[in-house]
């Protein structure tokens, strides 16, 4: 079964978002991304994208979501055109020091290899 992407909206509380490490030592363990507060979104990439998310989403405690599926999404987009770039802002904020992190991991394993 194939399950559409939503975007989620907290209304209270805060979820935390987290991935599962694939391989490696730590292969298994989740690992935190990111939090997410009142007022704020998850899931702007799958939306944007279509592809399903990556992410394992959790209240941190008691929390209210609203979920906007990508049809409800793209409604509102159409008479709202500029709502995309709040969540497109959304999604390269938390995705830049990840982004970053990795450009330094394969600096650092580039210098290694070199001095083999």
């Amino acid at each position: 079964m194939v399950q559409d992407v939503a975007l989620v909206y907290v209304l209270s509380g805060s979820l935390i978002v987290s991935q599962r490490v694939s391989e490696g030592r730590d292969a298994g363990q989740e690992v935190h991304m990111f939090s997410a507060h009142q007022g704020e979104i998850v899931g702007g990439l799958a939306v944007l994208t279509g592809e399903p998310s990556f992410y394992t989403i959790r209240a941190k405690h008691a929390s209210r979501i609203a979920l906007l599926s990508k049809s409800t999404f793209f409604a509102v987009m159409r008479d709202q055109p500029t709502v995309v770039l709040h969540v497109a802002h959304t999604v390269v904020r938390r995705l830049s020091p990840f982004v970053r992190q990795v450009r330094i991991c394969n600096k650092e394993t580039l210098i290694k290899k070199k001095n083999f």
